[in-house]
This record gives structure tokens, C-alpha cells and sequence, in this order.
């Protein structure tokens, strides 16, 4: 929302620095997070993993929610007289569709390495690559596609501010408190927990049967390998979930307050206008913490992360010197000094 719904002016001054420089900086640094993730996720070694296709997926919804709401957001400071009905209309739903697929991709990658590491075996199929493209993703990109319809209907502008009044503000809180604040958080907590213990139980197993290991015909050191491998995967989603939880649990709490106010369960002075108007802002604003922080976070925990952002590296200054220097050009000047100095 634009600082000039916000009746404080040292709160206004605030939401508008926030908007300018805090937006600026999520929207810099996320797309270029972004697009490492993708290049990353789409090298041959990580897409073998199911879990990785959908860090893939979210990368990319990730990068539409940021460009469609942080520089709308800008560009609605700036030119509050933009802000229309259409506008806000399809602002919303873009960004309401693309950080729903993207949180709620987060929470089947967790049910993903629950079923990878589970004694079940039908259960184990959920983690193929193969179910991960062709079904488990192109599902929840059409179930987030058609949940939040209610948003362009249902959204107006009032005050230059995109909103959402009378009984579309109540069923927006509640969906947003229910489907974001709650739900996904809670679920990737439970497959968290179902994690642990199913990897406990493998490792109870391991120490019943050292033996098991080979038995199967594969290497121990390879076997090895692919243990490092999936502790590596399984951490780079764990930080995700921390992150995902630390930022929404203040939009909950918040949206909470909202919804016991309008029912009037709460005293309606606990918090006045302008600082609800505030918190409400700092709290939206940390809708953007995970597609922004993913890659940074992933460099942090995954030494197997940083290794293949290493030769991405390498790869690009590699072609960046072909490109300037091609080597038939080295080769004529080579060609041409060889020539010169036998004829003389």
C-alpha cells in the first residue's frame, strides 16, 4: 500500500523509504538470486533429484511475484493516480497465484523427502523425478490457479490503496490466515517431523544390518555419495521452511488481530489506525523474505550448492573469454607473427 494511505506522517515517511530502498533491495537481489537457482536447478546432476524440480518451479514463480508485486509497489508510491481497479485486479492475482505455488511446492518438497526416505515402499514413488514433472507440479500450479479467484473479484481500489472491504476483507483474512499463516507451515512442521523419524529409523536399521549396504550391488563409496547428496538437499529445504515460518508467523499474528477486531472479539483501541495500517505494511512486506533469501540461504548450507555455483562460474568466464578473444583470431595473429618473422 502507498504512504499516502497512512494517516501518521513519521509512519508514512517510514513506509515510503521501506517501499524505495527496503522493495529496491528484495527486488535486485532476489532476481539475481533467482536466476542462479534456475541456471543451478537445471544442471543434469541436480535435476536428478525430485526435490531440486521443485526449488526449479519455485524459482521461476518467484521471480514473476517479485517483478509483478515489488515493482508495482514502486511505481504505486510514486504514482498513487495509477493505482486503478484493473490494476489491482490483475496485480493481485499474479502475486497471490505465484507465492502460493511457490509455498505450497515448498511443502510437497517436504512430503517428497518424507516419502524418499519412508519404509513404505508405495510411498517411496512419490519422490521419481518423473511424478514430481508430470503430475505433482502442473496440480499445484492449477489448484493455485483457480483457489484465489476471489481476488480479482473481489478487490477494489479505495484511497489510491488496493483493498478489499466489507465482507471481501473478512473472507480474505480468513483465507489468508487459514491458506498462508496457517496451513503450510503446520505442514511442513508435521512432514518435518515425519522426517526425522523416518531417518531415524533407517539409521536404527543400518546399525541392526551394516550389511546391508553393497547388498544391492552398489558401491559403498557411491552409496555414500548419494547419502551426502540427499542431507545436503534435505537441509537446503529445512532452512527454506525456517525461513518460511519466521516470516509469515508476523503476518498470521496480524491477520489474526484483524479477523477477532472485525468480529469484535478484540478491543478495537489496542492498536489505532495508523499503526495497524503500519504493521500490516512491515508484515506484507515479509511475504517476499523466501523468494528473495532462497539462494542466499541455499549457499550457506549446501556445500554441494556452492561447489555447482563454483563451476557455473567458471563456465561463464570460460565462454566470456571465447567471446573475446575467439581462438580463430588467436590463431591468425598467430599465424601472421610466425609468417612475419620466416620472411625476415
Amino acid at each position: 500500500m502507498p504512504s499516502t494511505a497512512q494517516g501518521d506522517p513519521t509512519l508514512a515517511l517510514i513506509t515510503r523509504l521501506l517501499t524505495y530502498y527496503g522493495y529496491s533491495i528484495m527486488l535486485i537481489f532476489g532476481n539475481i538470486g533467482n536466476i542462479f537457482n534456475i541456471i543451478l536447478f537445471l544442471q543434469k546432476k541436480l535435476r536428478k533429484i525430485s526435490c531440486n524440480n521443485y526449488f526449479l518451479v519455485t524459482a521461476l514463480t518467484n521471480i514473476i511475484a517479485l517483478n509483478v508485486g515489488i515493482s508495482t509497489l514502486i511505481h504505486a508510491e510514486s504514482e498513487p493516480s495509477d493505482i486503478t481497479a484493473t490494476y489491482c485486479k490483475i496485480d493481485g492475482y499474479i502475486m497471490n497465484v505465484c507465492l502460493q505455488v511457490s509455498r505450497y511446492l515448498i511443502v510437497i518438497a517436504c512430503f517428497d523427502r518424507y516419502a524418499m526416505c519412508s519404509t513404505n515402499a508405495f510411498i517411496r514413488k512419490f519422490s521419481r523425478v518423473r511424478i514430481a514433472r508430470r503430475y505433482v507440479i502442473p496440480c499445484v500450479v492449477f489448484i493455485w490457479m483457480v483457489v484465489p479467484i476471489h481476488v480479482p473479484i473481489l478487490i477494489t481500489v479505495q484511497n489510491s490503496t488496493c483493498t478489499f472491504v466489507d465482507k471481501g476483507a473478512f473472507y480474505n483474512s480468513i483465507y489468508g490466515l487459514l491458506l498462508i499463516g496457517i496451513l503450510p507451515p503446520g505442514l511442513m512442521f508435521v512432514f518435518s517431523l515425519l522426517i526425522f523419524h523416518n531417518l531415524k529409523l533407517r539409521q536404527h536399521r543400518r546399525q541392526i544390518h551394516p550389511l546391508v549396504t553393497g547388498q544391492l550391488g552398489t558401491p559403498i563409496h557411491d552409496t555414500q555419495r548419494l547419502k551426502t547428496k540427499d542431507q545436503q538437499v534435505f537441509a537446503m529445504l529445512l532452512v527454506q521452511v525456517f525461513a518460511y515460518v519466521a516470516s509469515s508467523t508476523p503476518y498470521t499474528i496480524t491477520l489474526l488481530y484483524v479477523v477477532l477486531k472485525s468480529i469484535g472479539t478484540v478491543e478495537k483501541t489496542v492498536w489505532n489506525v495508523s499503526t495497524t495500517t503500519f504493521i500490516l505494511f512491515v508484515t506484507d512486506m515479509l511475504r517476499f523474505v523466501c523468494p528473495f533469501t532462497s539462494f542466499y540461504l541455499f549457499l550457506f548450507v549446501s556445500q554441494l550448492y556452492r561447489r555447482e555455483m563454483v563451476l557455473i562460474i567458471r563456465k561463464i568466464l570460460h565462454y566470456s573469454r571465447l567471446l573475446l578473444h575467439p581462438p580463430h583470431i588467436d590463431n591468425l595473429d598467430r599465424a601472421g607473427s610466425q609468417q612475419h618473422h620466416s620472411s625476415t
